[in-house]
């Protein structure tokens, strides 16, 4: 069998995973997933507005595991918030990984190094809802070609070492993990009504909404992105409020 990288598309302007209580929920359903298609489970993260998986199996299994995640979240998301998931329409991307140690080690690191590259992180086992914390801090996940030539996954890993969070902290604080989509999303109304006895910004003027998002940035150290998916606003409204009155 194969190893495929499934990607779902990223949302630009909404959360998937709006609390610790939806991202337990999705951990358990890639285990019940996981359960009924056999595939093997590589390495996984699940971030605020996208996923990634690293599976071994075939293609239709691939499309099957992906399937029926998608479904699942979909009906817990109608349950608990009254309406379909942004999740279930999303687009996922599936790409077949070339068959060497090598490929499928940068795989991994590119899934595992996700919460990293969005700071949420100084390090992969930092991070809760995925297979990054089950790396250990020395060395991480490897991928080695046993006797009978198939890969089994080891726990040596030269593409992420204990040496890059060290780099991390001596390069300053823009490297430091900013705050998780979650936690700025649960702020806002509180910051709406503390401002503007308003209970969300998507109500407010534009000169006010500006000021809500320039709050959002200085107070969460928030980028564009990031204020586009916690707030709903289109990222280029985003930009326009930030050009015309920061």
């Amino acid at each position: 069998m194969q190893f495929y990288l499934l990607t779902t598309e990223h949302l630009p302007e909404t959360i998937i995973f709006k609390d610790e209580d939806d991202f337990r929920v999705a951990m358990n359903y890639v285990a019940v997933v996981q359960s009924v298609t056999h595939v093997t489970i590589v390495a996984f993260v699940l971030m605020s507005n996208h996923a990634h998986f690293i599976l071994q199996c075939t293609l239709n299994e691939a499309y099957d595991f992906m399937y029926r995640f998608k479904r699942m979240i979909g009906i817990h998301y109608g349950r608990k918030y009254g309406h379909s998931s942004p999740f279930r329409r999303n687009h996922m991307d599936i790409k077949e990984l070339p068959g060497s140690t090598e490929a499928l080690s940068r795989a991994i690191a590119y899934v595992q190094m996700n919460p990293v590259a969005a700071r949420v992180c100084i390090h992969p086992t930092g991070y809760r809802w995925g297979t990054g914390e089950l790396m250990a801090d020395q060395s991480v996940l490897s991928v080695t070609e046993n006797r009978q030539g198939s890969f089994t996954a080891t726990r040596c890993f030269p593409q992420i070492n204990s040496s890059s969070k060290a780099k991390a902290v001596r390069e300053g604080d823009d490297c430091f993990p900013s705050f998780r989509d979650q936690v700025i999303s649960a702020a806002i109304p509180d910051l709406c009504r503390t401002m503007f006895r308003q209970e969300s910004i998507s109500g407010l003027p534009p000169a006010q909404k500006a000021e809500a998002l320039r709050q959002i940035r200085r107070r969460f150290s928030a980028d564009p992105a990031q204020i586009a998916r916690v707030t709903g606003v289109p990222y280029q409204e985003v930009i326009s409020l930030m050009e015309e009155y920061f």
